[in-house]
């Protein structure tokens, strides 16, 4: 039989060789449009409906980023915590965290600017980056693990080009025709957008996942 060292490599389709995959990078990137276009735009945000200093403005939306991070680095640990024995929970909890932070930063960017509307944007900033551990499990266990480095690149690849780059940039060109708040409201959708992508994932994942494992 052939040995680790002789065996074929995988072919680089496997990449993007399943229906999960695709998925995966697609509502990755999109729900990294959000998590790169709040921080870049919350200082300004703060500084016109709060009417604070540009540094205080700044020193406000550092700290919903610094939440942000850290719901990233928690709902990771959320997620390998509670898919250990059922992987299919990867994808439900990474669809819960784009639902989650839709609801919760719509709802603030739909309040009047105070205490309540901080603290739901702080709610959704933590959840906003969270699918970020479940979706890289999600290919650690799709790919044949000699792909794994490639399918880790892609993944980045996808988040920013679909998110985290264009992000920032359209959500300027869209302040600019319907004021920054109007353009801010419309960052739950992309959420929202990702949330149902992962929803269509779902039902494709185990089954993918199965082939993958007959692959060996």
């Amino acid at each position: 039989g052939e040995t680790a060292a002789t065996a074929p490599a995988p072919p680089l389709r496997d990449l993007v060789g399943n229906r999960s995959v695709r998925l995966a990078y697609i509502a990755s990137g999109l729900q990294l449009f959000a998590a790169g276009a709040l921080p870049a735009w919350l200082p300004s945000y703060f500084n016109r409906y709060y009417n604070l200093q540009v540094s205080h403005a700044g020193s406000l939306a550092g700290i919903l980023l610094l939440i942000s991070g850290t719901g990233m680095i928690l709902c990771g640990m959320i997620s390998d915590r509670l898919s250990r024995d059922h992987p299919e929970r990867k994808v439900t909890l990474a669809m819960s965290y784009s639902l989650g932070s839709a609801v919760c930063i719509a709802l603030a960017l739909f309040m009047p600017p105070g205490t309540a509307q901080l603290v739901l944007l702080g709610l959704g900033m933590f959840m906003v980056a969270g699918t970020t551990g479940p979706v890289g499990a999600m290919l650690a266990n799709l790919t044949p693990l000699a792909l794994h480095g490639s399918a880790f690149a892609m993944l980045t690849i996808a988040n920013n080009f679909l998110g985290i780059a264009p992000g920032p940039i359209l959500t300027g060109r869209m302040a600019d025709s319907m004021g920054l708040l109007g353009a801010l409201r419309l960052l739950p959708l992309v959420c929202l957008a990702a949330g149902l992508i992962f929803a269509l994932l779902q039902r494709s994942y185990s089954s993918d996942l199965g082939l993958t494992a007959a692959k060996g």
